[in-house]
């Protein structure tokens, strides 16, 4: 893999912003989201910097591409700096009241430095400012307007929500002002807690690459430090910048807002991995820019892909709804997407993403049954490496794309190697052991599917009339609390009745239950590490039976 190329730096916001530096938001990157919670964190970490000369705040990373020699692409950072602005603009508005009423007769002549330092500047030639920040397509026209030439909007409620945050920052700081007794009155105060506290103090690491995938590296690198970046945000920004046309924009922003409100900004690196996977065994998230990149040479390349990936994005999240349109007519491919939810484990999706447009609907359900005891075996249960699974489902995905896979059950021949045979399931299941507080649902979930099987009934998850029982109270101190053989299933109030109390009588209560699980408890002369490992491995060989593939059958 190529080094990464980057400089980075520290930065105050008067040299990110000075020296005919110009910034520009892409111009499809996010809109402005900001809101008070921010901009009263952002006014407080002020507050102190004021009191102590050598004080600084860490603002974070900006990360920026030079366009030429003074204008420089603003990836990301764009919300801080944003937001630092209206500060500014709303002290020079403030510097410029004071000075109509009287307070401050320097009030114009300080607000005048301050936006040119920090705010805009005035080409030969020109009558209005242009800002030292672009922002994007949809904020950058009433940010200059309304904002860096001080008109106030007519209508704000007809504008977008984002351009209605940028004028509720703007007042929010305007109010801060008014409402700090010294900042309020003087004039000079103001002019100096802008230039030297909030121009000076505020430090970002500035982190300026030399191309587009430099920047989607380095949001990876930053983003598994736990800074929350959005790689979607360059991947947008490279395809869009294919098209020239208005109406090809217009159309592939449209396709762009589907995809998102299908898998969420926040899913959208896994989804368009796993898509790859879809045609490469393995792929790694620092890997997906290049991969747009080479899928979309040209401005057609970039219009059929993003046309397929709103496909893919469709079914996609079909995988994570049990609700979704594609699963209306098929219950039993409800139960099953509810099941893989509840798992939590992704790495399947690429296969099943790929088979959904191949096999039948029939097929397809009995691919979901696998894949629900493929991964409750192999993930929930065996808690065994993904590194291992993740290639071996990869492969299987892109036979099924390639028409090599035509069944559920020649899938099932396919992914064998990783299927934990009954003999291993069954030992991991004897001493499987979960936190009751995380895994509350998984909990339920595994005695409902056995009771469901001694019983011979169904019943239903989410009802209020049950809850887990702790055989051993979860009072007492043993080390096998959580065990799955001191669980079960019990009626809330038998529940609520034997809180606390010793088993002799909690017996009673148990032979009351509709459940058959607490009356196999109730068979145990007393209850201790032996009893409950025994009733574990009883629950065990039920489970081997649910959660099972005859390959045989399926082929």
């Amino acid at each position: 893999m190529a080094a990464l190329d980057f400089n980075a730096d520290s930065y105050s916001l008067s040299e990110l912003l000075g020296n005919g530096r110009r910034l520009f938001v892409p111009r499809f990157q996010r809109s402005y989201t900001w809101t008070d919670e921010n901009w009263e964190e952002l006014w407080m970490d002020l507050q102190p910097l004021r009191e102590h000369d050598s004080a600084v705040h860490f603002m974070g990373s900006v990360v920026f591409r030079p366009a030429d020699t003074r204008s420089f692409e603003l990836i990301d950072g764009q919300q801080r700096i944003t937001s630092c602005l209206l500060l500014i603009l709303a002290a020079v508005e403030h510097l410029k009241a004071m000075e109509m009423d009287g307070r401050d007769l320097q009030g114009t002549q300080r607000a005048e430095l301050l936006h040119s330092a920090l705010v805009s500047f005035i080409s030969p030639g020109a009558l209005t400012r242009n800002s030292k920040l672009t922002l994007n397509k949809v904020n950058d026209s009433f940010f200059q307007t309304h904002l860096i030439n001080f008109r106030a909007p007519a209508n704000l409620r007809k504008e977008p929500k984002s351009n209605r945050l940028i004028w509720e920052a703007f007042q929010f700081f305007l109010k801060k002002i008014e409402q700090d007794v010294r900042l309020n009155s003087d004039g000079a105060a103001l002019a100096t807690f802008i230039d030297e506290v909030v121009a000076r103090k505020l430090v970002f690491i500035g982190i300026e690459v030399a191309d587009h995938l430099s920047a989607f590296r380095v949001f990876e690198t930053l983003n598994a430090r736990g800074v929350r970046l959005s790689p979607a945000d360059l991947i947008k920004n490279w395809l869009f910048s294919q098209f020239q046309a208005d109406s090809d924009q217009s159309y592939a922003e449209a396709v762009w807002d589907r995809i998102l409100a299908a898998v969420s900004a926040e899913h959208f690196t896994p989804f368009l991995r796993h898509y790859f996977c879809m045609f490469k065994p393995q792929v790694r998230a620092q890997d997906l820019f290049t991969l747009v990149r080479t899928k979309s040479p040209s401005p057609a390349d970039a219009l059929s892909f993003l046309n397929e990936i709103e496909i893919e994005a469709g079914r996609y999240a079909a995988l994570a709804d049990p609700e979704h349109e594609l699963w209306a007519t098929n219950p039993e491919a409800r139960r099953l997407i509810t099941a893989l939810r509840l798992f939590g484990a992704s790495q399947i999706f690429p296969l099943l993403l790929s088979a959904i447009p191949k096999l039948s609907p029939r097929e397809l359900t009995r691919l979901l049954r696998l894949a629900v005891n493929q991964t409750f075996r192999y993930n929930v249960v065996g808690r065994l490496s993904t590194h291992v699974v993740e290639p071996v489902f990869n492969r299987a995905a892109i036979e099924v794309r390639e028409g090599r896979l035509l069944s559920a059950g020649a899938i099932a021949a396919a992914i064998q190697s990783v299927y934990p045979v009954d003999e291993v399931f069954f030992a991991n299941f004897e001493t499987l052991e979960l936190e009751f507080a995380q895994k509350r649902r998984l909990i339920g979930y595994i005695l409902l599917a056995i009771e469901d099987r001694i019983s011979g009934q169904t019943n239903d998850q989410n009802a209020s009339d049950w809850s887990i029982e702790h055989v051993e109270p979860q009072s007492s101190d043993v080390d096998w609390m959580s065990r799955l053989g001191n669980l079960i299933p019990l009626e809330a109030s038998l529940n609520r009745r034997g809180a606390n109390i010793h088993f002799d009588k909690k017996r009673h209560l148990y032979q009351e239950s509709r459940f058959e699980l607490p009356k196999l408890v109730a068979q145990y002369p007393d209850w201790n590490f032996e009893r409950m490992k025994h009733f574990q491995s009883q629950l065990a060989k039920h489970a081997v039976a649910i959660w099972r593939d005859d390959f045989e059958s399926l082929t």
